[in-house]
């Protein structure tokens, strides 16, 4: 018995090595306020935008609420939470052979993508960030995972 978890725990290592996923167990509580579930938050994830956002418009849409540096031409945006902690959103290309991408992408109406990274322990900060970009801009979060979970909308 004691083996087989073992192996479990290995092979969970091997996944987490392999992919370079940052995870974090996050608690989800229900309205007495105990712990429902858990659930793993990557730090790694995908924002799925309409076409013709770019990251100065995504620069444009946390002006005002977030401190952002916008470098226009490489696509990129970073969003500072705080002191050494931020988000960063850069514009990316999906790979030609990833048919799995452009299909989620594709069925969900969007035709940019942006791959943004953080501290996985941030993630409630990140959040308001992430719907705030949603409200102004349109489109979805995911992580950036084999299943694209967990999702972010409005």
């Amino acid at each position: 018995m004691k083996r087989t978890v073992q192996l479990e725990q290995r092979k969970k290592r091997k996944k987490t090595a392999r992919t370079g996923w940052q995870e974090k167990k996050v608690k989800q509580t229900g309205r007495e306020g105990k712990a429902t579930k858990m659930q793993t938050v990557p730090g790694e994830w995908l924002y799925l935008a309409p076409q013709g956002v770019d990251a100065g418009r995504i620069a444009e849409a946390l002006a005002g609420t977030y401190e952002t540096e916008l470098w226009e031409d490489a696509g990129v945006v970073e969003v500072v939470l705080g002191e050494k902690q931020s988000v960063d959103i850069e514009h990316t290309e999906v790979h030609p052979k990833d048919e799995v991408t452009r299909a989620y992408v594709s069925e969900n109406g969007c035709k940019e993508v942006f791959l943004v990274t953080f501290a996985a322990e941030n993630f409630e900060r990140v959040e308001s960030v992430m719907k705030l970009i949603l409200a102004q801009c349109g489109g979805l979060f995911c992580g950036d995972t084999e299943d694209f979970s967990p999702v972010v909308r409005l």
